[in-house]
């Protein structure tokens, strides 16, 4: 009836702003959990790989395909060759050397497609940088420097993962803005 409807209306309109406040709690604590040495070393090292690479692949997929091309755009305007690349339908074909490095964004970091890229320039002795959900992924175990945040991952009935992305805005924003500290920009 009309009095069930309203009462469950309430209740779903009181559970919004609590799910709103635990989505603000994840960051804020992921905030806390960064302000330290170790992330700022972590920080400086993808920094130094980044600028010293002739020219940094941003790559990702969904979700992190947006990211990986806001990567691509921010470090070009800061003055670093980068290039964005989302095609995953073909392999490598030798077009990179082992100066360049490459960013890969994956929240699961299981994506067969990242995994699959990986291998591929590997075989080119590429330095691959890794920005995931968890340290524990097979992306993060890949590369030779993983970024992680660890926050809450859903997952829907195609199996998408799906994490806040203020974390990985942070850590790219992050590495830009050494660009000055290591003589880009």
């Amino acid at each position: 009836g009309f009095l069930e409807w309203k009462a469950e209306m309430k209740l779903d309109q009181e559970d919004k702003p609590i799910q709103n406040k635990r989505a603000l709690n994840y960051i804020l604590d992921y905030f806390n959990r960064v302000d330290n040495k170790e992330f700022d070393d972590l920080i400086h090292q993808a920094a130094e790989i980044i600028v010293n690479s002739h020219e940094v692949i941003c790559s990702g997929i969904g979700l992190s395909d947006a990211i990986a091309k806001f990567a691509a755009s921010l470090f070009n305007r800061k003055g670093k060759r980068t290039m964005y690349s989302g095609d995953f339908s073909s392999r490598f074909r030798g077009m990179y050397d082992q100066n360049d490095c490459a960013l890969f964004f994956t929240v699961s970091g299981e994506t067969r497609e990242i995994i699959d890229r990986i291998k591929d320039l590997k075989k080119y002795d590429i330095k691959i940088i890794v920005i995931t959900n968890s340290a524990s992924s097979t992306a993060a175990k890949m590369s030779d420097l993983a970024l992680t945040y660890y926050m809450p991952s859903t997952k829907n009935g195609d199996f998408y993962s799906s994490a806040t992305q203020v974390p990985v805005l942070y850590i790219i924003e992050s590495i830009a803005n050494l660009f000055i500290e290591y003589g880009i920009y």
